[in-house]
């Protein structure tokens, strides 16, 4: 048997960088939930909830109007290359005193049903989504409520006369035949169309349609604008409130005439503070007393210093992506350059995966709206065209298509070799992807006859 002596390197996390990485990683509302849990845990910890200081200078006045000023666009951005840059959404729609279900029950006495027949219609009502829709085929229900079908048609058929028109059905093509059937004089194209070429009619075929169902394409027409008057989500505005998630900026960065300013927002985060009472009993001589608060006072201490380091580490994030990004804070959207963590990495000298926790579920609030961290990182779109992100592509993409004849509208391979003219190379495919990211149809969706 032989012995070898041999050197190898190994890295060890210790508990307290285990916990640093999991207290960056943390949003607001997680940091906000975790501290108290601590401090609940910990006697040597105090909490303090923050108060707004009072501070005569000027720029700390001016700061304080912006962030009031732009209060409206701390709103969630479902979309980072949403069409519509300036759509403010309020936290709360109110949209009707009463629900959906307390709208429908509120008509039952108006249709002097039997107990047997009316509780069954009670039950389909309870089965009806926050659009209006039954929540399961109709074979589903009629399983679920131990009723025949033919029973189950007719409850349905109580539901489908209530308000709003086209409550109770199964699928989009059904709502919209109710509604198209409880019209004084449903035209028989309207009927048509809804019936067996929603398809056809969702790719703008209407030429495709005028041949298949013998008519003009005026007439087409005529019979899709009756079809857009319906309601395709019937129960959609009956909810008593649709909330929408509301975000915290981590982050905001005020644009100033000569600079940019970053400002960390820890206004409603809870100062961690050591008790001090906690601390003299340290030096008491009770040796059990001492070990306890020792161990404690390691772990208190632990938790502020990952705290600060959070911020400081989220700060130096931001600083590179500010510098990195300057023409987007200073333009807005369309003008992100590419930037990868490795980037951000090297200009803070750690590692990628440490700036990859920093902005994970973080946001930034600046002049142009409120966006993740994260939306900031983009590639090359391609070899070929250096420094162009996908942000940039997209933006010209738009731009072609707003420029183009409705009538003839490109194509993605036109689309393609428009933007390769503007030095953006692209494939066919990626450009089918960029459009579909932007929310634009095909050629065929865009034409207009």
């Amino acid at each position: 048997m032989k012995l070898e002596l041999v050197q190898k390197q190994k890295q060890v996390i210790t508990l307290q960088m285990q916990q640093s990485l999991k207290i960056l990683q943390m949003n607001n509302m997680d940091l906000e939930q975790h501290i108290q849990n601590e401090v609940l845990e910990n006697p040597l910890l105090e909490m303090e909830m923050p108060e707004e200081e009072e501070d005569p200078g000027e720029t700390r006045l001016k700061k304080l109007e912006w962030l009031e000023s732009m209060d409206y666009s701390n709103t969630y951005r479902y979309d980072s290359f949403s069409r519509d840059e300036n759509k403010e959404f309020p936290l709360f729609e109110k949209s009707s005193q009463d629900s959906l279900t307390e709208i429908l029950l509120q008509q039952l006495p108006g249709f002097r049903l039997d107990s047997t027949r009316e509780l069954l219609v009670r039950r389909l009502i309870e089965n009806l989504d926050e659009n209006g829709y039954l929540s399961c085929s109709r074979g589903q229900l009629a399983l679920s409520l131990q009723v025949t079908l033919p029973r189950l048609e007719e409850a349905l058929e109580v539901l489908h006369h209530m308000d709003p028109a086209g409550v109770g059905a199964e699928d989009l093509r059904e709502c919209l035949l109710i509604q198209a059937r409880r019209m004084e004089d449903p035209p028989p194209l309207l009927l048509q169309l809804i019936d067996g070429h929603l398809d056809t009619l969702a790719k703008n075929r209407l030429d495709k349609l005028a041949l298949d169902l013998n008519v003009t394409i005026e007439e087409v027409k005529e019979a899709r604008g009756q079809l857009l008057e319906l309601n395709p989500k019937p129960g959609n505005g009956y909810c008593a409130y649709n909330a929408i998630p509301y975000i915290r900026p981590d982050l905001f960065v005020v644009h100033f005439e000569d600079r940019f300013e970053i400002i960390y927002n820890d206004y409603h985060q809870p100062k961690v503070t050591l008790n001090t009472f906690y601390r003299s009993v340290a030096g008491s001589g009770d040796k059990e007393a001492t070990a306890y608060i020792q161990e404690r006072l390691q772990k208190a201490e632990n938790l502020i210093s990952n705290i600060n380091q959070r911020k400081t580490t989220m700060m130096d994030c931001a600083g590179s992506i500010l510098q990195r990004q300057t023409r987007f804070f200073k333009e807005g959207p369309g003008n992100l350059v590419p930037m990868t963590l490795a980037d951000v990495a090297d200009d803070l000298g750690v590692h990628p995966s440490t700036v990859s926790r920093a902005v994970s579920d973080k946001y930034l609030q600046c002049q142009w709206g409120t966006y993740r961290l994260g939306d900031f990182f983009s590639r090359n779109v391609s070899q070929k065209s250096e420094n162009t992100s996908q942000d940039m592509a997209i933006t010209q993409l738009q731009r072609i298509i707003e420029e183009e004849d409705p009538q003839k509208p490109f194509s993605d391979q036109q689309l393609a070799l428009r933007l390769a003219q503007l030095g953006i190379c692209i494939s066919r495919r990626t450009v089918a992807k960029y459009r579909d990211l932007a929310g634009i149809p095909p050629a065929t969706g865009r034409k207009k006859f």
